[in-house]
């Protein structure tokens, strides 16, 4: 028999602990704030395809920056993209500075 209903929340509690909660330390230094960033960027781009599917690349991650960032980022939305961007690679670092009103990636 599978699962019970209690043994999957067990479950998925511990490994939401092992995997989600444990790996957190790791990005306490600066490369793990540099990774965190770009996996931001990342999901940002990935929530504005799903609230505007048929915006295309760049579009779509701006038009989400303007509409729910406050302010001043919205202006910095096509700085921003620069740094999402496929042409951004590990050799080319990005002068990071947190808050982000500091990012520069152009």
């Amino acid at each position: 028999m599978g699962m019970t209903t209690q043994d999957l929340i067990a479950h998925v509690a511990a490994n939401f602990s092992r995997i989600y909660l444990g790996g957190v330390p790791s990005l306490l230094n600066d490369d793990g704030a540099f990774l965190s960033f770009i996996c931001s960027l990342t999901a940002i781009e990935a929530l504005g395809g799903f609230l505007s599917p048929k915006a295309g690349n760049g579009e779509r991650f701006r038009v989400f920056v303007q509409r729910y960032f406050p302010e001043p980022h919205p202006a910095q939305s096509d700085s921003l993209w620069n740094c999402e961007t496929p042409r951004y690679t590990a050799s080319h670092r990005a002068r990071t500075v947190l808050p982000i009103t500091t990012v520069t990636c152009t």
